[in-house]
């Protein structure tokens, strides 16, 4: 507004300088010809006065316009630097978040540990206290308990040692090493034995359910039997691959000592100890083998003479052998302790003379 002003008074100061010139020159003028000088004058003054006028709003629009646009720049820019603000700022909010979660976890992780910790030696403290208790307890029980006087120094000595009569005839004893007779186990021997070898549901379930009369409509004797073939036709080709064998026998009782038992005689020592160095360690039906050297003296003593008949008074608990009965009469000689030796030719020629060896032992 005060640029306008300014230009204002410029072209007035000039139309009066202009008028100071054309007054001069009125005295030379009519009247006539003077006012249409002075109408001229107002005409060209006015078109002076738009012609400004015009030049301001144009400039003043202009000026306008470059305001705008200054003023969007500026708007634009400082729009870019809010969002860079912004930006920033949200980085490091995330970022502080991020510092108090993980200050969090690891508090968090410290006492969980803390806890543990003390749990444990909680419970290592109530270990220590009842074992502390126990023993406490068996101190003081055995300050109390009243026991037998000490026996002397040679009480075992004195002692007469007698041999367990079923160790000897069976190589087995139900009492084991708890027995109050003395067991001779042979550093070597012809007989191997592997204890348990054989294995069946029946054998394991009768000395369970040993008055349980509904146990043979469950299980027959022919599967017992046909059981008894399939691991006699597996095991046996594997001993005599070693050596010959003069005997195989598999126990069918239920007592522990002998469930399952395994007895296999060679002709040689030699043999028996190759068996042992085979065998032992093996795994066979899932079970590990353990063979042992035992020395039969008689089969005949061995062998429950009435468990072919079904008669034995103490069933499937006598502590003598009861056995499957070979395919064939295998080994049937020595059962009753027959030896092919110089009697071999002289038992043939009885045998020739009496009828068949099948009818002899009938």
């Amino acid at each position: 507004m005060v640029a306008e002003n300014e230009k204002y008074v410029s072209l007035k100061k000039e139309s009066e300088v202009e008028a100071q010139k054309d007054d001069k020159d009125t005295h030379q003028m009519s009247h006539k010809e003077w006012k249409k000088m002075k109408r001229k004058q107002k005409r060209q003054l006015l078109a002076k006065n738009r012609k400004s006028e015009n030049t301001n709003i144009h400039e003043g629009s202009s000026s306008d316009e470059e305001k705008k646009i200054r003023e969007e720049k500026e708007k634009e820019m400082q729009h870019i630097l809010f969002l860079e603000r912004e930006k920033l700022a949200q980085q490091l909010f995330q970022a502080k978040i991020e510092r108090q979660k993980k200050e969090k976890d690891y508090l968090e992780e410290q006492q969980r540990k803390i806890k543990e910790e003390w749990e444990e030696l909680q419970k290592m403290e109530e270990k220590e206290k009842d074992r502390r208790e126990r023993d406490e307890q068996r101190e003081k029980d055995r300050k109390n308990a009243w026991h037998n006087p000490i026996a002397p120094v040679n009480y075992n000595s004195q002692r007469p040692q007698n041999n367990c009569p079923f160790f000897m005839k069976t190589g087995a004893c139900k009492y084991g090493d708890t027995c109050s007779r003395t067991h001779e186990y042979p550093a070597e021997s012809n007989t191997v034995l592997l204890p348990g070898m054989f294995s069946h549901f029946r054998l394991d379930q009768t000395l369970i359910d040993e008055y349980d009369t509904d146990l043979s409509l469950e299980y027959e004797d022919t599967d017992l039997y046909n059981s008894f073939l399939e691991f006699y036709q597996d095991v046996l080709p594997e001993f005599q691959s070693i050596g010959k064998v003069i005997q195989f026998k598999v126990c069918s009782n239920c007592a522990p000592h002998l469930r399952g038992n395994v007895y296999v005689a060679f002709e040689k020592p030699e043999d028996a100890s190759k068996a042992i160095i085979k065998f032992n360690g093996r795994w066979y039906a899932g079970k590990q083998l353990n063979c042992e050297y035992r020395t039969i003296d008689k089969w005949k003593s061995a062998i429950c003479g009435l468990s072919f008949q079904n008669s034995c008074p103490k069933g499937n608990v006598c502590n003598f052998l009861h056995v499957f009965k070979n395919p064939n009469n295998e080994f049937r000689d020595s059962d009753y302790d027959y030896q092919y030796n110089s009697r071999k030719r002289a038992f043939h020629r009885y045998e020739s003379r009496q009828g068949s060896y099948r009818r002899i032992f009938k």
